[in-house]
Parts: structure tokens; C-alpha cells; sequence
């Protein structure tokens, strides 16, 4: 058996293999996470015309999409789980697999991938996912970019 090591990235597709989850749109992974936020969705709308910060964004989901990565890295940058966006605006929350020749290698990468996931007190975020949505699950997307 061959195994596919590369993943697809051209100018008109792109592919994806991770551990995690993946949302239908911004605004579902915001219902899931927001107690989580530093601001609340009421203070972000009455600060909206206000505050600066605020201004240059069309609602709170758009918000929490442009400022994941700020929000969130206390929750994500160091276990290497971050937002990716693919085709129709899905998000996911996902550990990237790296693809490997070796089977033996690609399972490991799948375990170490699983083990970001823990349920140590420090993954509150992911602890919230896990009764949420259920358990990460492997991530395969493949689409179009033209």
C-alpha cells in the first residue's frame, strides 16, 4: 500500500488531514465558545460605534474570527490546535496531521495529535468542546480554491 505523503496545494486546490472539529460557520463555533471571551456579545454591541477596537467589524462573530488566534492562544498556541477556514467559510478547530510514508510514523502522528487533547484542567475550551460537540474526530477536506 502507498500512502499519499503531500498535501494538495496548488493554485486551485488546497487539502486539509487534522484532529479536531469542524463548524458549519463562524457564528455556530461562537455559540459553542463564547463564555470563553474576553467581552461578551451585549458589551461588543454596545461598545460597536464606540470603541475603535470594535468598529471595523459587522458583528460579534466576525469579531471572534479576525482576533481567534489573540483571544484563544491561552487556550490553543501551545498544543498546536488553531482556526482554519475552509471551503464555505466551515471552521475548524483542529491539530494539523503531518502525512508520513511510514504508517507506523503517520499513526503516531494521529496519537500525538489525540494527546492535545487531554482533558487536563488547563483545556477548558477543549473540555467544553468534548460535551458540546463530542469527541475530536479525523478531519479530511479536499476542495477547490478557483
Amino acid at each position: 500500500m502507498k500512502f499519499i505523503t503531500k498535501l494538495i496545494s496548488n493554485s486551485s486546490s488546497s487539502s486539509f488531514i487534522g484532529l479536531g472539529w469542524a463548524f458549519e460557520s463562524i457564528h455556530e463555533l461562537v455559540e459553542k465558545i463564547k463564555e470563553f471571551c474576553p467581552i461578551t456579545e451585549e458589551e461588543f454591541e454596545s461598545e460597536r460605534y464606540t470603541n475603535p477596537e470594535y468598529q471595523d467589524y459587522g458583528d460579534y462573530a466576525e469579531y471572534i474570527d479576525n482576533n481567534f488566534e489573540n483571544i484563544f492562544k491561552k487556550y490553543f498556541d501551545y498544543k498546536d490546535i488553531t482556526l482554519h477556514t475552509g471551503p464555505d467559510y466551515t471552521r475548524y478547530i483542529a491539530c494539523e496531521i503531518d502525512l508520513d510514508d511510514n504508517p507506523d510514523t503517520f499513526i503516531k502522528n494521529i496519537l500525538n495529535a489525540k494527546e492535545k487533547f487531554s482533558d487536563n484542567e488547563d483545556n477548558k475550551v477543549i473540555i467544553k468542546l468534548k460535551d458540546e460537540v463530542g469527541k475530536p474526530y479525523i478531519i479530511n477536506e479536499t476542495w477547490y480554491d478557483g
